[in-house]
């Protein structure tokens, strides 16, 4: 094999992590560790992301925002809701006002605009300091579906910080509720891909395989994921549910098999 071929064979291994050494047991730990950590601010907007697309398609986009103004303000008595034209402000005002949505504190402003409303319907997210409390998260996502579908697209990239720790993330998913009767209570089925960095460097990939996940759980309770962290190694993820506390996770990798318990507040470990 001359040297040309053998470079070329060389940086194809090196970008498919085969030259990687292996993750540890501890590694796919910290590895599910930092998945539940960058799903937080995902969390935190997708409440409003689904509950945004519940109106009439068809009609004019004025109208359906003014759906989405009786809409929010009877989801969020604390929140102040104006529209111009398409536009939609929902401001839940400033820490210390104490605004509640579902029991958990809200602050910061979301923009929302149904930018259409026929045969596709296309409705843009922006978020300025939306916090619970913890979490504060920036960006913009636009949700996009077909009327008469339950399927929602939605792209999305966000900045988040939570105390020392800075993040931002985008990506491109498919979400569709599970029970349309337990609606946002229930389980989202989600498949599509998220990118992330963290302010302490190294970039991590995420595909989402009908993973369904539940918005205020950590982790899916069902379907599958792949991880790609940093140094390129892929991690195989299988998730199940345990009760109303607890998720399994079976992780795989090269010469790597491990089990994993996820707590409901996030703290992952071992199983030996």
């Amino acid at each position: 094999m001359d040297l040309a071929r053998r470079s070329l064979l060389l940086g194809a291994l090196v970008s498919a992590g085969c030259l990687a050494r292996p993750m540890t047991p501890d590694e796919a730990r910290a590895a599910v560790e930092e998945l539940v950590e960058v799903s937080r601010p995902e969390a935190l907007v997708g409440r409003g992301l689904e509950l945004s697309t519940d109106f009439e398609a068809g009609r004019p986009v004025d109208v359906a925002a003014e759906e989405l103004v009786d809409l929010w303000e009877s989801e969020v008595g604390c929140a102040e809701v104006v529209r111009t034209t398409n536009v939609v402000t929902v401001d839940f005002g400033l820490p210390e006002d104490g605004c509640l949505w579902d029991g958990q504190p809200r602050s910061g402003v979301l923009y929302l605009a149904v930018e259409r409303n026929d045969e596709v319907v296309e409705v843009s997210h922006v978020w300025q300091e939306l916090s619970d409390g913890g979490v504060v998260v920036a960006g913009d996502a636009l949700v996009s579906w077909t009327a008469g579908e339950s399927t929602r697209q939605v792209v999305h990239q966000l900045s988040w910080s939570e105390g020392r720790r800075r993040g931002t993330t985008t990506g491109t998913r498919l979400q569709r509720v599970v029970d349309p009767v337990a609606a946002l209570d229930g389980a989202l089925e989600l498949d599509g891909e998220r990118d992330w960095t963290r302010r302490r460097g190294g970039e991590w990939h995420l595909d989402l395989i009908a993973a369904w996940w539940r918005l205020d759980d950590p982790v899916p309770e069902g379907g599958s994921a792949q991880v790609v962290d940093p140094e390129g190694r892929k991690l195989e993820l299988a998730f199940s549910r345990r009760g109303a506390d607890l998720f399994e996770v079976t992780a795989t990798g090269r010469r790597l098999e491990a089990d994993l318990q996820v707590s409901s507040t996030g703290e992952v470990g071992l199983v030996e």
